[in-house]
């Protein structure tokens, strides 16, 4: 078992040579400084949605969750179960091809975007290429960023009960992380069991015993990766997904697990979706006592953390879970604006597929369009949608809300976020919520109001959108800042990242002509529209001069 207390013996020991205010002053800034953004990257999101790494807001995370591996059993994984998205089993394999492995033994999940499919730069006699190469790639670019392998999820639970019920299987599992981990470059394992000894897909195997031998699965692979990061001169992560619903914390011994784990990050969504014929919200921060759908006072945010503290999880261990998602309901009575109505069934509309939205999606062909009115519940702080013409409710996050929940965080001194998932939001501002409110309220540069596209502006009106200050030249309604070029009603002022204002470079923001920026500590001005080239790598003849 690893427990740390080297930094928190630091911060009391610094704390001695402070007053009464630097005390506080620096036990935030340490706290802000501690606070993780942990994000899923899904391996499907590359090739099915046009989401790849290189699109990650890498720069405001502190962890990719790389979701899935899986384990290998009989030569083959995967889960038959006909209620799954994909029910049927692959030949177990690595980067070269089919392998013969114990049982239990962790696999990559689909090799082919994985480690084989070849991007534009790779090397295609490189044995590992595909998603974990370029997540590898993006750690050189971030340093600050770790990446850790994702073992299960709601589809490929079906077999961990088999894993973890015998010493010979749980250190077949325990010695495989350690192999996958080097193998591949990463910084350690988080274990996604939907869910020991009750729930997940119906035909997942379970037992009573699930309860003590979670508990033992991740007793060995702590000791397994303990004894390989001696070896390799680093710390490698453990840690897990746990579920909001109360019946997790009877059938998991908590207090053990945290003092396993390095952190538990809870899945504070899904406690309301289209299962049910009455709607509700998907992530409701607190209880609202006009909910009328079953166990609202137990399915909130707030009422899950309250629960891990209690089971003896540390604040600083627990990281909130957000969704960057939502459901969808039709034929749901206008009553009360829809919310809380019985409706006819699952919306037949949706991002991917039907009743399920990303935010993006909603963000930009939603919210106040199209029929759809936003509406916000003060109560448990967060929006919905609802259209009076078809009775169409959705419950999703938007900044707002997710900048509540960051605000919980922070105040409640948990050990960060995280969100599922990066594909959802490829604005980022869902993230930038995030940091933003975890940066801290000492640096007020950029508060500055959100565009809105019904608001009038005028010469010298300074909005924000997607991270960047922009600035009115004349009269404008409607026109959206990050569209506006040269000769366009606005120009970009500064970008704002957390809530300090900034010329730094970025990857993932747009740049016009007379944009400047700095980066590695030298001063660029484009000569035309950009995004994603490196000022530094361009010649007389790129798009970035050098200016003093």
């Amino acid at each position: 078992m690893r427990v740390k207390r080297t930094s928190l013996l630091l911060i009391v020991i610094t704390l001695l040579f402070f007053n009464g205010s630097d005390q506080a002053l620096w036990a935030k800034e340490q706290q802000n400084e501690a606070l993780k953004v942990v994000g899923y990257y899904p391996s499907w999101v590359a090739e099915e949605r046009g989401y790849e790494v290189k699109d990650l807001p890498a720069e405001q995370m502190t962890h990719i969750m790389y979701a899935f591996a899986n384990v290998c059993w009989e030569g083959v994984h995967g889960n038959l179960d006909p209620s799954g998205p994909n029910p049927r089993e692959w030949v177990c394999e690595d980067e070269v091809g089919p392998v013969d492995v114990p049982n239990g033994t962790i696999v990559l999940g689909d090799p082919e975007q994985d480690v084989r499919k070849v991007y534009p730069g790779d090397d295609e006699e490189e044995i590992i290429k595909g998603n974990i190469n370029q997540l590898n790639q993006l750690k050189e670019e971030y340093p600050h960023l770790k990446t850790v392998i994702s073992v299960g999820g709601w589809t490929w639970s079906n077999r961990l009960s088999l894993v973890a019920a015998s010493e010979e299987t749980r250190n077949t599992f325990a010695q495989s992380a350690v192999d996958f981990v080097r193998a591949y470059g990463f910084d350690g394992l988080d274990l996604d069991w939907e869910y020991p000894v009750s729930g997940g897909m119906p035909e997942n195997e379970r037992s009573p015993e699930d309860k003590q031998n979670h508990t033992k699965l991740l007793e060995a692979t702590r000791e397994a990766l303990d004894k390989a990061g001696e070896e390799d001169g680093k710390e490698y992560l453990l840690t897990i997904a746990s579920s909001a619903s109360p019946s997790y914390l009877e059938n998991n011994e908590l207090e053990k697990l945290a003092n396993i784990l390095d952190w538990i990050q809870i899945m504070t969504y899904d406690l309301n979706g289209t299962w049910q014929a009455q709607n509700g919200h998907n992530a409701p921060l607190f209880y609202d006592e006009e909910a009328t759908v079953p166990w609202a006072d137990a399915l909130n945010v707030d009422a899950a953390i309250t629960g891990h503290l209690q089971a003896g999880v540390p604040k600083e261990k627990l990281l909130m879970g957000m969704p960057f998602y939502g459901y969808g309901w039709t034929g749901c009575d206008s009553e009360n604006n829809g919310e809380y109505a019985f409706c006819d069934g699952p919306a037949q509309i949706g991002t991917w597929s039907n009743a399920t939205f990303d935010y993006q999606d909603l963000k930009d062909n939603y919210v106040n369009q199209n029929g759809y009115k936003r509406y916000w519940n003060d109560a448990s702080k967060v929006p919905f949608l609802f259209n009076e013409t078809d009775g169409t409710f959705i419950t999703y996050d938007d900044p707002e809300s997710i900048a509540h929940k960051a605000q919980y965080v922070v105040d409640k001194g948990l050990g960060g976020a995280m969100f599922w998932e990066a594909s959802n939001n490829r604005d980022g501002d869902l993230v930038q919520s995030i940091t933003t409110v975890f940066n801290g309220d000492e640096q007020q540069a950029c508060e500055v109001p959100e565009w809105s596209e019904s608001t009038i502006y005028v010469k010298g009106d300074r909005v924000s959108k997607n991270g960047m200050i922009y600035e009115a030249k004349w009269w404008t309604q409607g026109d959206q800042p990050q569209l506006s070029g040269e000769w366009d009603v606005w120009k970009k002022v500064k970008v704002c990242q957390g809530e300090t204002e900034t010329s730094i470079w970025s990857k993932d923001l747009t740049y016009t002509k007379g944009d400047q920026v700095e980066h590695n500590g030298m001063w660029y001005e484009a000569k035309w529209w950009t995004r994603g080239e490196d000022p530094s790598q361009s010649g007389e003849w790129d798009v970035w001069k050098h200016v003093n």
